[in-house]
């Protein structure tokens, strides 16, 4: 196996933030990487371009119907995709779809023994019993 590292970064996860001063908001990853940077971590991984997960992998975390939300929501540029705690906004079923694909990529090469280990930044959940996530 290699030692090799990998981060995931790029203007594709940038769009994955919540606005309306959102603790987890679109300035997340541009304060992460100025401080890769500082800290020299750029130069010790691979950095790596996201990819964006097909409506198939999302739905092996997600129920359709909670994938239908988002993309609906994406569209409509409005509303709560969740409980309350995640606001939709034009463009984050796309976003979303780079955050899961970036994991899931990561994952594969770290599962294949290309990579010890991986990195992604935007990867959050709701961990709550009624949760979306399967």
């Amino acid at each position: 196996m290699k030692s090799e590292v990998s981060l995931y970064v790029g203007e594709a996860l940038g769009k994955y933030g919540f606005p309306d001063g959102h603790p987890f908001g679109p300035d997340r990853q541009d304060a992460f990487r100025k401080e890769a940077v500082k800290q020299g971590l750029e130069k010790r991984v691979k950095l790596c371009e996201p990819r964006a997960a097909v409506r198939e992998e999302i739905e092996r975390f997600h129920t359709d119907e909670h994938v239908d939300r988002v993309d609906h929501l994406s569209r409509l540029g409005h509303g709560s995709i969740d409980y309350g705690d995640t606001p939709a906004y034009p463009g984050v079923y796309d976003a979303s779809a780079n955050v899961v694909g970036a994991a899931l990529e990561g994952l594969a090469r770290v599962m294949s023994g290309v990579l010890e280990t991986s990195g992604n930044r935007r990867v959050h959940s709701h961990p709550q019993s009624n949760s979306p996530i399967v």
